[in-house]
């Protein structure tokens, strides 16, 4: 027999319910009327019709022996300790952008030749123990150092290729220097993933994400987007749009950059999209726009929902799976351009974080009480989170929240509406993955 799974969650739609299982991530819509039966009554479920297997398989049903507290320990002891080695590297510190939310300093250093060869020996030395590579390319702003992510890349790939290891790597750029001719390097790189912001159309993007001297990047930015949509190879990459929502962004200025992208890009499954709320992330230049900090995500939602935008809301799904902030695994690192060796991209400026260096022999000095902080998820619970149902969730959250800010600890789950992503997914996805049974 089975039982319906105690970290489900049943939202009403319209008319249907919506099942949200909070371990295995997935959501369904439930038009039979004897599946409402069942959740209505609670009943327990025998293996017995094609949508109850479904339900089943999905992770909504379980069998009614189990404990699934032991099953989510389970599942959070394996993304932590994740056989795949993750590294965030940053070639360069120097970007060519001054925004006026970024929380870096942008000291003028980059990774020399020294520091390159620790993180190949690195790598050679223990790749054999592990699945394969994962690498972020991270900055300032990485294109500023390309010669380093070729070299890097040449070297990291021969080796995971000797040793039969997978090689996948993603970068984070403000996509300015993102040429044809760039674009084509890094896809040869494997860099598969491309994080790029794009704040609103021309005149208001401009004003928040400039070059040092001042000038515009909005064109630069959506030409060779452009080029990349038309010219490059169908299937070979993700392109994920990230916008920073601002206070004045909100309505306006946010339904004309929406409007564009869904022109421009939304047809286009290889573009992804994600709306974030312009925050405090520290620094000096974010204290010149206080009166811009939107600390709403509920008000993102709702302004998307209500105006039926319909682009791919892909990276959301993420947020409703157990899973783990990178920066929380036992086996990832960032490593800066002085071969100092971190766990967070917005703690790079502050070395009262660093947890180690690394070693011209591609040895890592750990400082092991350090690395402790931030890879055991329960060192910071309190009380109430023991009868919370969203607890198992947490691991996915800022772990330097959790152990490090030891003063005014509030639960960040304040700022996670789980029902609000689930109406933003099943009204706006364009690529919807929700089942209906």
């Amino acid at each position: 027999m089975y039982k319906f799974s105690d970290f489900n969650k049943v939202y009403q739609n319209e008319k249907d319910y919506v099942l949200f299982n909070m371990i295995s991530g997935n959501i369904v819509k439930i038009e039979s009327a004897n599946l409402r039966d069942y959740i209505e009554k609670s009943e327990k479920l025998s293996e017995t019709t094609e949508s109850i297997k479904e339900l089943i398989e999905g992770g909504f049903a379980v069998p009614d022996d189990i404990d699934e507290n032991l099953k989510i320990q389970f599942k959070i002891n394996e993304m932590i300790y994740s056989r795949v080695m993750e590294l965030v590297i940053i070639p360069t510190t120097n970007c060519n952008f001054r925004c006026e939310y970024c929380y870096q300093d942008f000291p003028d250093n980059n990774m020399d030749e020294k520091v390159q060869n620790s993180i190949i020996n690195y790598v050679r030395k223990n790749i054999r123990n592990f699945a394969g590579l994962r690498v972020n390319w991270y900055g300032g702003e990485p294109l500023l150092a390309r010669k380093t992510i070729n070299y890097l890349s040449s070297e990291l790939i021969s080796i995971c290729r000797k040793m039969g290891k997978p090689y996948i790597a993603s970068i984070t750029t403000n996509g300015y220097l993102l040429t044809k001719d760039v674009f084509t390097e890094m896809i040869s790189n494997n860099i598969v993933t491309y994080v790029i912001t794009i704040d609103g159309i021309e005149e208001y993007h401009n004003k928040f994400r400039h070059l040092k001297n001042g000038d515009g990047t909005f064109k630069n930015i959506v030409d060779n987007l452009k080029y990349i949509k038309e010219n490059a190879p169908k299937k070979l990459f993700t392109i994920l749009i990230r916008v920073n929502v601002t206070k004045s962004s909100l309505n306006y200025e946010l339904k004309k950059l929406i409007l564009f992208l869904e022109k421009e890009f939304g047809s286009d499954k290889r573009f992804e999209f994600l709306f974030y709320p312009v925050t405090d992330w520290g620094g000096v230049a974010v204290q010149q726009i206080k009166n811009e900090i939107c600390d709403s995500y509920e008000d993102i939602f709702d302004f998307l929902i209500s105006n039926k935008v319909k682009l791919n809301f892909g990276p959301y799904y993420k947020y409703l799976k157990l899973g783990s902030c990178w920066a929380a695994k036992r086996y990832s690192y960032l490593i800066d351009p002085e071969g100092l060796i971190k766990k967070c991209t917005l703690l790079v400026d502050r070395e009262e974080h660093t947890i180690g260096r690394l070693k011209e022999d591609g040895k890592m000095e750990i400082d092991e009480y350090m690395l402790a902080k931030w890879i055991l998820p329960e060192r910071r619970k309190d009380n109430l989170c023991d009868t919370c149902k969203q607890k198992i969730n947490c691991v996915s959250f800022c772990p330097f929240i959790k152990n490090f800010s030891v003063s005014n600890f509030e639960c960040e789950f304040k700022f996670f509406d789980a029902e609000k992503i689930i109406e933003l997914l099943l009204k706006c996805d364009k690529n919807s993955r929700i089942k209906v049974l």
